[in-house]
């Protein structure tokens, strides 16, 4: 009998442990603006770019660190390329990182937020047309 609470106990589940799935909607992004023009953002995805110089080329998601990384094509005859991401959160912290080389710019975006473990990353990488 004295065994009796000792396996119960041992095989009880342990749900501190239990990993909560990715919200990406706790970074609040309200919307994206690459070269002066607007996107809103649906889920983490930019909404509307259908029809024009941007496509979606490849995402990475690491569900275990709640982290994605979209990176997105750009053609323009724009020389530079600028990126602006606003979140509805004030405490949201959002770093923009740019790197050119010959007609290649890229904008790296990282996202994320105080007491949250969600970082969203968006990378543009825009080829500027030579006309």
């Amino acid at each position: 009998m004295m065994m009796l609470p000792f396996v119960l106990l041992a095989c009880s589940k342990n749900d501190d442990n239990t990993q909560t799935k990715a919200n990406f909607d706790n970074l609040g992004i309200s919307s994206v603006t690459i070269n002066g023009k607007s996107y809103n953002v649906k889920g983490v995805l930019l909404d509307g770019i259908t029809g024009q110089n941007i496509v979606l080329t490849g995402s990475e998601y690491t569900e275990s660190i709640k982290k994605v990384q979209l990176e997105y094509a750009i053609i323009s005859s724009q020389k530079t390329l600028s990126c602006v991401v606003q979140s509805k959160y004030p405490d949201v912290s959002i770093s923009v990182y740019t790197e050119s080389k010959d007609d290649i710019q890229t904008c790296t975006v990282q996202i994320s937020r105080k007491g949250y473990d969600e970082v969203l990353i968006y990378k543009f990488v825009q080829k500027t047309l030579l006309l």
